[in-house]
């Protein structure tokens, strides 16, 4: 198995479903593809040993998630890491890869999902409602773990693509909260609003030949008990879809930064939904002082 370098690393870090296997240099493992199965996720961090904070020393993500096309072959190539640029082509950007329409679902659904999974942390100062820098100011979490389903969340972004109709995205903002923390170790509501959804926007999607699908979907949401410009959300994906014979494949790949938890889902009309990317957050600060991370997934 083989993947792109990216630029700056100087190891890749290789997991099998989240168990560590190997450290490289190289950009290809040693794991045998033999002992893989059907939906094992093969994650690759590639990682700078020079970061000048450990919060960045992982600087890109790749995902392989293991399918029957897969097994006994190389991998596809991966798309360039990082964003297409805003208004850019995506037309070609998932490489060569054998399409057909014969038995392939008729329908293919994305999910991402921005969430808290603490159910209060600390709000800064010049976010907290007239605390001052008092430590008493918290903001309302999504208190859970990872869910496709889970009506919490900061942010969610659906695109649903049709190959035997149109089209259809949606976009959905939860409320912020803002609390005292008490003496007691109890919380007092102070304040609900939400920000706005225009922050969510899509490129497309996209048809082309009938046989392939592309779409872009770019996120910029703040905190509304913030000035603008900080606690902002920032992520890009950028998606590639190809009817495959017996199902549809997709590339996906982006950046997004390293706060709060990023979870990315696909699901057709014969397979519920399944997980393609989780992020766990680093520091809050990292919504304004830390670099984006960036991933890949080929499926």
């Amino acid at each position: 198995m083989s993947w792109r370098a990216v630029e700056g690393a100087r190891t890749y870090e290789v997991f099998v479903n989240d168990r560590w296997v190997e450290s490289t240099s190289a950009t290809s493992t040693r794991f045998p593809l033999a002992e893989l199965a059907v939906d094992d996720l093969v994650n690759i961090e590639a990682t700078d040993d020079d970061a000048p904070t450990p919060l960045e020393r992982v600087i890109g993500t790749m995902t392989f998630v293991i399918s029957e096309f897969a097994l006994g072959t190389a991998p596809p190539p991966l798309p360039p890491v990082g964003p297409v640029p805003r208004g850019g082509s995506l037309e070609g950007a998932a490489g060569t890869r054998p399409v057909g329409t014969a038995a392939a679902p008729n329908d293919t659904h994305f999910r991402f999902k921005t969430f808290i999974p603490e159910q209060y942390v600390s709000a800064p100062a010049i976010c907290n409602g007239g605390g001052g820098f008092t430590n008493d100011r918290f903001f309302g979490g999504d208190n859970r773990s990872w869910s496709a389903t889970s009506t919490k969340y900061r942010t969610l972004a659906d695109v649903d693509l049709y190959w035997v109709s149109a089209d259809t995205t949606s976009r959905y903002v939860g409320m912020s909260r803002l609390y005292r923390r008490n003496g007691n170790g109890t919380y007092t509501l102070l304040g609900r609003k939400t920000a706005s959804q225009t922050g969510i926007t899509f490129y497309g999607p996209n048809t082309y030949q009938g046989s392939r699908k592309n779409f872009i979907v770019y996120h910029s949401v703040g905190n509304p008990f913030c000035p603008p410009g900080i606690g902002v959300i920032d992520y890009n994906v950028s998606v590639v879809v190809d009817r495959i014979a017996g199902y549809n494949g997709f590339q996906a790949w982006g950046a997004h930064d390293r706060a709060p938890n990023y979870e990315f889902y696909y699901r057709d009309n014969t397979i519920g939904w399944r997980r393609f990317r989780a992020w766990n957050h680093g520091s809050f600060i990292c919504l304004s002082a830390c670099t984006q991370t960036s991933f890949s997934v080929v499926r």
